[in-house]
């Protein structure tokens, strides 16, 4: 199963940085600072989570808008917000697809 991370760079460490990053995951400031320094991921998720991805998008922003160098990863590779919100089209496509084909099967079943 892959996963959706994000990443803090090692030279980046504040008390801003942990205001934000307590905004989305409840780990303590010492271990934000190791995760920081060791260069662990902050948050990561499996990746078919869509509403870990959206937080993990989130702080990406907000960690972005006080210009606290971050990267997010998918799987091993670095990547981008708008990969990520293609990802979480797609999940949305995909249900509304087995949803209409349950529907449909519904209906035949009926007719039957």
């Amino acid at each position: 199963m892959g996963y959706v991370a994000i990443k803090i760079s090692k030279t980046a460490f504040s008390a801003q940085i942990v205001k934000i990053v307590r905004k989305y995951t409840d780990i303590s400031i010492s271990d934000i600072k190791k995760r920081i320094n060791n260069q662990e991921f902050i948050m990561s998720c499996d990746h078919i989570d869509d509403e870990m991805i959206k937080q993990i998008i989130n702080l990406y922003r907000e960690l972005s808008k006080e210009d606290v160098p971050c990267l997010l990863y998918e799987n091993d590779r670095e990547t981008t917000c708008e990969i990520l919100e293609n990802l979480l089209q797609m999940h949305k496509e995909i249900d509304e697809e087995i949803e209409q084909e349950n529907e449909r099967e519904a209906n035949e079943f009926e007719k039957n």
